[in-house]
């Protein structure tokens, strides 16, 4: 697994945070990221989605051990942020309930406050998903977002998301994964990606200065990674020096 290093500098806020980013695990064992995240000493883990894998009930959330685990154990270093993906296709009040009891907070619209920085997380929808489409997602947490003060990051699982949706909105840093880095890399770019078919935009990485895209924790079972390894990737948003 590689960790990755990304600096913000901003004038927002007045001291430097360090911020990692946990992205696609899907339940996967996590202890190689949590060996990695007990060094670095975050002061968030951000989770943009596919924590777990098919979580629809009670049944498939216990299925999700592994997810558990690595949230109760991230959770104990830091404090914990967690928006849902396309694999987290039903999150029940129960499954809700069971999931926060691991110290963590799942952000389902809401906003939270680490110091001089919010943190929200949209919604992605799961009707009508398929492969080359993605469903429109629920922006109540962007909408919220946007009132907040400092500096504003918002978690939304699906980067094509970003242009259509959120690329205009007042908020100063998306952060997503889905894309798995476009699976197989060749010269820098990803092959392929959900929602964004063949040769990818968005699949590793900062954009804008606003996107950034992680190239997620996990392989699939299907499809190896090619040119294309696993990521843990750390966003430190620094102060802007003063003239």
């Amino acid at each position: 697994m590689e960790v990755t290093n990304t600096v913000i500098v901003t004038d927002k806020v007045a001291r430097a945070y360090k911020l990692a980013v946990c992205a696609d695990l899907h339940n996967r064992k996590g202890d190689k990221a949590l060996e990695i995240l007990s060094e670095v000493r975050p002061d968030a883990v951000l989770i943009p989605g596919d924590l777990m894998h098919n979580l629809d009930n009670v049944m498939s959330l216990k299925r999700c051990k592994n997810s558990l685990k690595f949230l109760r154990e991230c959770a104990d270093i830091a404090p914990t942020l967690y928006a849902i993906g396309n694999h987290e296709k039903k999150v029940t009040r129960q499954n809700r309930k069971e999931i926060e009891k691991t110290g963590s907070v799942m952000l389902l619209g809401e906003v939270v406050r680490i110091g001089e920085i919010s943190v929200g997380g949209i919604t992605p929808s799961h009707e009508g998903a398929r492969l080359s489409k993605t469903p429109k997602p629920k922006l109540l947490g962007a909408c919220r977002l946007q009132t907040e003060t400092g500096f504003r990051i918002l978690l939304s699982h699906h980067p094509e998301h970003f242009v259509p949706y959120l690329k205009d909105k007042d908020i100063d840093l998306v952060i997503s994964g889905h894309a798995h880095g476009g699976q197989w890399r060749f010269f820098g770019r990803g092959v392929f990606a959900p929602g964004q078919g063949i040769f990818p935009k968005y699949t590793s990485g900062l954009y804008h200065g606003k996107l950034y895209v992680s190239r997620g924790m996990s392989n699939t079972v299907a499809v190896p990674r090619i040119n294309n390894e696993c990521e843990l990737a750390i966003i430190e948003i620094k102060p802007k020096e003063k003239a």
